[in-house]
């Protein structure tokens, strides 16, 4: 049973901020309705981020009443983002000629399988809840809506509508500007041509400056931001998170990894809701050897596999994501050591905005540092005061082997110069450095929809660099956002190179640059 609430003027972040400490912290999502009418029939176009799904309905507006039972049997259907533009033409020799279109946000809290509710800004209704359930929000109600809106309500506020409509293809054959809009947000292609990889990159923005706006509202901090969340927050975060790590001869410091994430300031219940995949490339010594004996001293799920013959590290990630058990995963290497906030700080914002993939920065420091020893790790790693990442300061010389030209050499610290990755849309680079290369493999998080919906990581690159990038064009051109995470760090455990030697790695680099190169020019299906 659903019921829609309209919400009292200027009442709408503080239900926000009521639901979140009610019941959970909300997913937030781009929204736009598109509607368009042909005699007796109805299409409603609904985006939600970078999907897209329609249905067919009978036309409202030819109707005195409004039966909801029969709105339900027309059901939606999904569209495959690269097909969007020929459906547009389909539509439109069907006499779909005129749209109204709406644009929100809406927050979606799922309280169980069977109850949730949906708060959003709607262009025709206003500010509207629609509570799917059985759930008693009298006291929600009373205080921050104005009365229940029925069918009725709904077809009167079509019928005198100041929003007027729109051509849905202008005489230059250009789509709606509204629905252009939108598209080229979330990296939807609307052109009929070939597309490549980078012609998809360069129509993609990666200003989340509206996201950002809304989390700080609901948590008091913008995703960015180098302070982390309150901490109370944490009784309002379901969490439920497939940590995914690669393993190469790495025995040396996985127990101190698995200390650090049993380490984490999350509650106690949260930790049977974790799943440390750990995955042996097909190492010298079997990783086994290490984590069998210490396996049962942790409070989560550790599911340890292992290859006989060496796949290579896309592979191994392909494989921890198709066996995840859940849909937030996180990616580590095997000496990666996460400060004692970072489940937390990242599974509040993979939580509230899923279509993005989210990094945090890195300290580089010896295995033997004492400031890592197992005493301290277990005691929880504090943020690290200063980081050794190319992504917070790097420096940039002719030598440098960068997928983009150098415009001068120096130091250059690509987040303050970009507002935090903001500015880096639409195929930009500064000084070589695009959003791709942003993404680093280390560590990071996403939603495994997202990872799916690309095929995950490409296996072609071997060895040394650039598998990440190509998985970030990848990500950049389906729709979604690099952001960093701040508010948290990692330790890097220095090695050895996994390539044998400096000149090993040189020449592996080298090889999967010019793959880079060929592949981000090639015809785009995806």
């Amino acid at each position: 049973m659903k019921k829609k609430f309209r919400i009292k003027d200027k009442k709408f972040d503080d239900l926000i901020k009521y639901l979140a400490d009610s019941f959970c912290v909300p997913e937030v999502c781009d929204s736009m309705s598109v509607f368009s009418f042909s005699g007796k029939y109805i299409i409603e176009i609904i985006f939600i981020n970078n999907k897209i799904s329609y249905r067919f309905n009978m036309n409202v507006l030819s109707k005195d009443s409004f039966d909801y039972e029969l709105e339900n049997k027309f059901p939606y259907i999904d569209i495959e983002p690269e097909n969007f533009r020929f459906f547009l033409r389909m539509i439109q020799d069907m006499g779909f000629i005129d749209v109204y279109t709406n644009t929100s946000k809406l927050f979606y809290f799922t309280i169980d399988s069977h109850t949730s509710i949906e708060v959003g800004n709607d262009a025709y209704l206003g500010n509207v809840m629609e509570v799917e359930g059985n759930l008693d929000l009298d006291h929600a109600t009373d205080q921050y809506c104005s009365g229940i809106i029925t069918g009725s309500d709904i077809i009167e506020t079509l019928r005198s509508s100041d929003n007027g409509t729109d051509k849905l293809f202008d005489a230059l054959e250009k789509v709606d500007s509204k629905i252009h809009s939108y598209c080229a947000l979330y990296g939807i292609n609307l052109s009929e041509s070939p597309s490549t990889i980078n012609l998809r990159v360069s129509s993609k923005s990666n200003d989340y400056s509206d996201i950002d706006y809304l989390f700080k509202n609901l948590t008091s901090r913008y995703i960015p931001d180098s302070d982390s969340i309150d901490s109370n927050m944490l009784n309002i975060l379901p969490l439920e998170l497939s940590i995914i790590i690669p393993c190469f001869n790495t025995n040396a410091s996985i127990e101190k990894v698995l200390a650090s994430i049993e380490s984490q300031f999350i509650t106690k219940d949260s930790f049977s809701k974790i799943e440390v995949i750990l995955i042996d490339d097909a190492s010298k010594i079997p990783l086994f050897s290490v984590v069998d004996k210490i396996k049962n001293e942790y409070s989560f799920c550790i599911r340890n596999i292992r290859c006989e013959e060496n796949i290579g590290l896309s592979n191994i990630r392909n494989l921890g994501a198709n066996i995840a058990k859940y849909e937030n995963l996180i990616f580590l290497d095997s000496d990666i050591l996460i400060e004692k906030m970072y489940l937390f700080e990242h599974s509040m914002r993979l939580r509230f905005f899923s279509n993005a993939l989210y990094i945090s920065l890195k300290k580089n420091i010896e295995l033997s540092d004492e400031a890592i020893s197992l005493v301290n790790i277990k005691r929880g790693l504090e943020r690290p005061d200063n980081f050794d990442d190319k992504r917070f300061n790097r420096n940039i010389n002719k030598k440098s082997n960068l997928v983009h030209s150098i415009s001068v050499e120096g130091d250059f610290k690509i987040l303050n110069e970009t507002d935090n990755l903001k500015k880096l849309g639409y195929g930009r680079s500064f000084n070589g450095i695009d959003l791709a290369a942003c993404v680093v493999g280390h560590n990071f998080s996403i939603n495994k929809k997202m990872f799916n919906a690309i095929g995950g990581f490409e296996p072609s690159f071997q060895g040394w660099g650039l598998e990440d990038t190509f998985f970030g064009m990848e990500i950049i051109a389906s729709g979604n956002f690099i952001i960093p995470v701040l508010s948290t760090g990692v330790y890097h455990i220095n090695h050895p190179p996994r390539s044998g030697s400096e000149n090993n790695r040189k020449k592996e680099l080298e090889l999967n640059l010019s793959l880079f190169r060929k592949l981000i020019d090639q015809i785009y299906e995806k």
